[in-house]
Formats: structure tokens, C-alpha cells, sequence
């Protein structure tokens, strides 16, 4: 009975603890959910409401890590400044490695498209697409990595299989962000992930899945692995 009555006590002071956050600042929600997600041994350090939201918090990650991959349906945030700190001219000397997945667009025929079918999903409430503009778009931010993966730090690999979120792993955290078929995916939440926790764990063996089966569609410019 005293284990019933902590357990609930700890759920109802949980409960309490975060409709007082919903009134606090920013910073005071973080640290309340931080604190309250290690009582209740919760996985998720914080949860955004959209991408925008996530953004300075991920750029900071991205600052302190010693490596990063990074696995996502076409790529556009690797241009803007999330990332700006490892395409800069000088990249940082504590970044070691950064490994970047993203779509196939050209497939032999007969093969299943993931990627258009991902597009055909974004038609269904957006016109511009439907015709292409995501295989544009995913060519397009392989364009600016062309000049990039030079860098030994750097490397691609293309993949075709189902378009369903977006990863970006360091050695400090995991970032997730579910796609709907109903919105694109810069109005989904994002589910940040402590390092080590079996979620962080489970996408990081993803990731390394498929990066391994993509062996033979690293980026030709690119250096071979070791």
C-alpha cells in the first residue's frame, strides 16, 4: 500500500509540477521537466512545440559535440543556422565526425520511390508539390554538401526508405522529430532525447543500420570511410 501511495504521489506531484511550468518561462519549464523527468525516470529531456522552437537549443548541442549524424527526408535545415557552426570556414577543431543520411532520388526502375511517396503525401495539403519539388529540394541541399564532404569530418550516404522523421544524434543527446502525412514536418514537435537512454540508444543502432547498408551510395566526392 506505501508503494501504491508513492507511486501516485510522485505521478500527482508530476501533474502539478508541469501545469505550473505551463506558466513559467521557458527556462523554468526546462529546468522543471529536467528535474521531474529524472524522478519519474523519464527518457525525454524536453519536448518542443515545432522546429522554430527547437532551434537555439539544438544549435548550442551541435556546438558542444564531438560528433553528429544527422538523418532527415530532404536536408534544408543543413543550410541554415543550426548547422552554421560546422559548415563555417574554420570548422570546429571538437568536431570529429559528422555523418549525414538523406534520400535517393534517382532509382533504378521497378524500385519503390519512399521519397515520392513522401511527396505525394505533402501534395494532399500543400500544391506545390506533387510534381517533383522534393526530389528538387533534397538535390539541391546535396549541392551544398558537394563542396563540404571534402572535409574528412564530413561524409554522405543516400538511402531510400520510408520518410517518416528526422534525426540529429550527438554524443550529448538525440533529437527527434516525428513527420505527419498531414503537415510538414517543421510543425511537428521535437522530442529531445538524454544521451544513453534506450530511445537515444535504439535510433543510434538505426542510424548505424542504415548507414552500413548504404555502403555503396556514399557520395562519390567523398572520402572512403577510415
Amino acid at each position: 500500500m506505501n508503494f501504491v501511495i508513492s507511486v501516485l504521489a510522485s505521478v500527482i506531484g508530476g501533474a502539478l509540477l508541469l501545469v505550473i511550468a505551463g506558466n513559467l518561462s521557458q527556462k523554468a519549464r526546462w529546468v522543471l521537466i529536467g528535474v521531474l523527468s529524472r524522478i519519474l525516470d523519464v527518457d525525454i529531456d524536453y519536448v518542443f512545440k515545432d522546429k522554430k522552437s527547437s532551434e537555439g537549443d539544438m544549435r548550442k548541442e551541435i556546438e558542444l559535440a564531438h560528433w553528429i549524424l544527422f538523418f532527415a527526408g530532404r536536408g534544408n535545415e543543413l543550410q541554415r543556422d543550426t548547422f552554421s557552426s560546422v559548415f563555417s570556414k574554420h570548422t570546429s577543431e571538437r568536431l570529429d565526425s559528422f555523418r549525414i543520411l538523406l534520400p535517393e532520388t534517382s532509382l533504378p526502375s521497378g524500385e519503390y520511390n519512399w521519397l515520392n511517396q513522401r511527396e505525394q503525401e505533402l501534395a494532399t495539403f500543400d500544391p506545390a508539390y506533387g510534381d517533383g519539388l522534393l526530389s528538387n529540394q533534397v538535390e539541391s541541399n546535396i549541392t551544398f554538401l558537394k563542396s563540404h564532404i571534402k572535409d574528412q569530418k564530413i561524409q554522405l550516404r543516400r538511402y531510400n526508405m520510408p520518410n517518416v522523421g528526422r534525426l540529429v544524434i550527438t554524443d550529448r543527446c538525440l533529437f527527434y522529430t516525428p513527420y505527419s502525412k498531414e503537415a510538414h514536418g517543421r510543425h511537428s514537435k521535437v522530442y529531445k532525447f538524454r544521451r544513453h537512454c534506450e530511445m537515444y540508444e535504439n535510433m543510434l543502432r538505426f542510424f548505424e543500420q542504415i548507414w552500413t547498408a548504404n555502403e555503396n551510395k556514399a557520395q562519390p566526392d567523398a572520402p572512403a570511410d577510415g
